[in-house]
């Protein structure tokens, strides 16, 4: 299904008119009139072996939902040379890590729901259901909480181990933009240390754009 929506969207950004009558898709007559000065890359995520081979084959880079080396790597080997890894993480900036975790509960709390779950659920009430099997105490376990540069460092870390070439890291909550800047300010800084080289070379050489969204 999703590498024939891939197939149907690349289509239409040719500028086209498109007509598509496929397995999963029917298209009839389909334009889009106002058209990117290129086409958007289709970055594929994948959580094993069958949606990595997928991934591989038409994706245009590739979104790490875990710090996996050897899945980034996988994908690298099925895609060749020269296409994007993108890791992410989430993060709490708050003034202490209990207000972190209690904010990062209250928002997110289905994040902590264990394996493949998340993605076979059919309805937002089906997870907030689910959501009341995680606690707070996995919250804290899970995600950078507070507002300690060197947590929430630790934590993004992972994806730059991982490999991925770029990481974004979005913070939960309401944030003002001038506190949660200057903790972004602080994590750069850190991962210039001199501790932070072996981290660099880890990453297999290449360099890893760390992504630090802000309210």
């Amino acid at each position: 299904m999703l590498e024939e929506a891939v197939e149907v969207m690349r289509a239409l950004w040719q500028g086209d008119v498109v007509s598509h009558r496929g397995r999963h898709y029917t298209v009839a007559n389909a334009r889009i009139y106002t058209l990117p000065e290129q086409p958007p890359p289709v970055y594929v995520s994948a959580f094993g072996p069958k949606a990595l081979e997928v991934a591989g084959r038409i994706g245009d880079g590739y979104i790490a939902t875990m710090p996996d080396a050897d899945m980034v790597q996988d994908f690298r080997d099925r895609a060749g040379p020269g296409k994007p890894t993108q890791g992410g993480t989430k993060v709490c900036y708050a003034a202490d890590q209990d207000t972190g975790v209690e904010i990062a509960y209250r928002l997110w709390a289905n994040s902590g729901v264990p394996g493949e779950l998340a993605q076979v659920l059919p309805s937002p009430r089906h997870f907030e259901q689910v959501s009341q099997l995680v606690t707070r105490d996995m919250t804290r376990d899970a995600v950078a909480c507070g507002p300690d540069p060197a947590a929430h460092l630790e934590q993004i870390r992972k994806c730059v181990d991982a490999g991925t070439t770029r990481s974004t890291c979005p913070t939960w909550g309401r944030t003002t933009r001038a506190r949660c800047g200057s903790t972004a300010t602080r994590c750069c800084r850190s991962s210039a240390e001199p501790d932070r080289a072996a981290t660099r070379r880890r990453a297999a050489g290449r360099r890893t754009l760390v992504v630090v969204s802000v309210p």
